[in-house]
């Protein structure tokens, strides 16, 4: 009878201690990490990113990071080997999301608090700023300040910069540049609302020609398949029923893919809200000798001045109800094309190649000279915009035409997931599409087979994962006989992985 109350009383102290713990350092203890966030928090490399869709832990994930790094010196030498942190800085959109974020998550949810307030490490105090609230100064030494999209970067030195929301690719030299001195650490947790080019050449198109930062840690977060389970293998809130049920909130599959799934997509304005990723983008296949192929090119100068010339090669079934991109390429942001550059790659490309017709943009008139003393027999390409964009809706509605995978094809499904009807032209990322529809004006397409019945619904299809299972989750320890809140960080940090 006495060693069963001993037993009580031992699991009583346990719970006792691990409710003390929770409310005490609620980052390190008061909620369940998943896989992904063990890796984003053990992961020592100089940048880190997570895209996920909304309240998915991706924000919640950064800030316990940043509590951790500022309080955790036995982390510093891994995290920081150049020199000891001292600075942090946090970014939101601006300052009304700073009070909000820092009143309603940082403070109650993840701080330090209760006996642990005034603690030599995780102690920590409000900074001001002329009577403003500006950071967080903790008795650790390290200091976090946050900072919104308008702040003053220049001329300072920091250890890690870490962001939350989508922020303006025009801001990152700056900040980079921050955290050169001290090989600082950059972390970035958003939902891809804005969708610009640099952060979808980032995360969308890793292991593909065009990524940027390819050594970076990057995790695309769904909530279906990669929040179903936490890292200890017992079941998270998003069950089956919660997805459909957030699901079911969005206004569109699209929607559903950005929200839940964590990827790059526009619907607001679309150029071609026809263009389905998953239904009119398919791997290469031969094409049969009787196939006609049509070329365009749009004219560019390249480089960081000037826009990308592109090339699109299609080809077309000889009975004009079926087309597809054979061959496609686009310049870059690194080098300059003249038009002889341009000549020579849209040779290249059609070697071997019987061509029906060869289309330009007609206000190049020195690419049609060059054209013509190469015996290349160029006509001027139909250049209606809104012609050449009804067409191409009703091709990719119609599943009359499929963009091939290759080398360059990923930058003009960018171009086409993202264009906006209110686009300015001068400024349009739509190269890609103008030599596309300059290849695909003049062709004389049959649509007498198309039905209402035939044409796709216009909504992406989520890409299907699965989802990852940790099935054993981890046994807690016995207490010791003594305890101390040391002991027991110690302990907790070991059953999460050192988190």
């Amino acid at each position: 009878m006495t060693s069963k109350k001993t037993e009580l009383f031992e699991e009583a102290t346990r719970l006792s201690k691990r409710k003390q713990l929770e409310y005490c350092l609620p980052h390190l203890f008061s909620f369940k990490p998943y896989q992904w966030t063990l890796d984003y928090w053990k992961s020592t490399n100089r940048m880190k990113i997570l895209v996920a869709g909304n309240q998915g832990s991706k924000s919640s994930s950064q800030i316990r990071h940043f509590i951790d790094l500022a309080t955790e010196p036995k982390k510093w030498d891994e995290f920081f080997p150049r020199a000891k942190p001292r600075t942090f800085w946090y970014i939101y959109p601006d300052w009304p999301t700073v009070l909000e974020e820092t009143k309603s998550k940082w403070e109650p949810e993840f701080m330090p608090r209760g006996m642990m307030k005034n603690h030599e490490r995780y102690g920590w105090k409000p900074i001001t700023h002329r009577h403003n609230f500006v950071g967080y100064e903790f008795n650790s030494g390290v200091r976090i300040y946050f900072k919104t999209w308008r702040s003053d970067f220049q001329s300072s030195t920091v250890d890690a910069v870490g962001i939350d929301e989508e922020i303006p690719f025009k801001l990152y030299d700056e900040l980079s540049q921050r955290l050169n001195v001290r090989n600082g650490m950059m972390s970035v947790a958003f939902t891809a609302t804005i969708g610009q080019k640099e952060w979808y050449d980032t995360m969308e198109l890793r292991g593909k020609k065009g990524e940027l930062f390819p050594d970076a840690f990057k995790r695309q977060i769904s909530l279906e398949y990669d929040c179903k389970y936490y890292a200890d293998g017992t079941p998270s809130p998003f069950t089956d029923e919660e997805i459909s049920r957030r699901k079911a909130k969005c206004s569109s599959e699209r929607e559903v893919n950005r929200r839940i799934h964590g990827k790059f997509v526009s619907d607001e304005g679309l150029a071609f809200p026809s263009f389905n990723r998953n239904l009119n983008v398919r791997a290469k296949t031969k094409v049969d000798r009787t196939w006609l192929f049509y070329g365009g090119v749009d004219i560019g100068t390249g480089g960081r001045d000037g826009h990308p010339a592109a090339i699109s090669i299609t080809a077309v079934r000889p009975d004009f109800k079926y087309g597809k991109l054979h061959n496609f390429w686009k310049g870059n942001k690194h080098e300059n094309t003249t038009t002889t550059d341009i000549l020579n790659k849209y040779i290249d490309m059609t070697s071997g190649i019987n061509m029906t017709g060869n289309f330009y943009d007609w206000h190049s008139k020195e690419f049609f000279l060059r054209a013509q003393a190469g015996s290349v027999p160029f006509r001027q390409a139909d250049k209606a915009r809104d012609f050449g964009f009804d067409l191409m809706n009703t091709l990719f509605r119609n599943n009359m035409y499929h963009i091939e995978e290759g080398e360059h094809t990923e930058h003009l499904v960018y171009e086409l997931e993202n264009l906006k009807l209110s686009a300015k032209k001068t400024r349009a990322e739509d190269d890609g599409i103008d030599s596309l529809r300059y290849s695909l004006s003049s062709v004389a397409w049959n649509f007498d087979h198309v039905t209402s019945e035939m044409i796709f619904p216009v909504d992406e299809k989520p890409e299907v994962r699965k989802s990852s299972r940790h099935a054993n989750p981890r046994k807690d320890s016995d207490a010791d006989d003594e305890w101390s809140f040391e002991d027991d960080i110690e302990e907790y940090n070991e059953l999460l992985g050192g988190y």
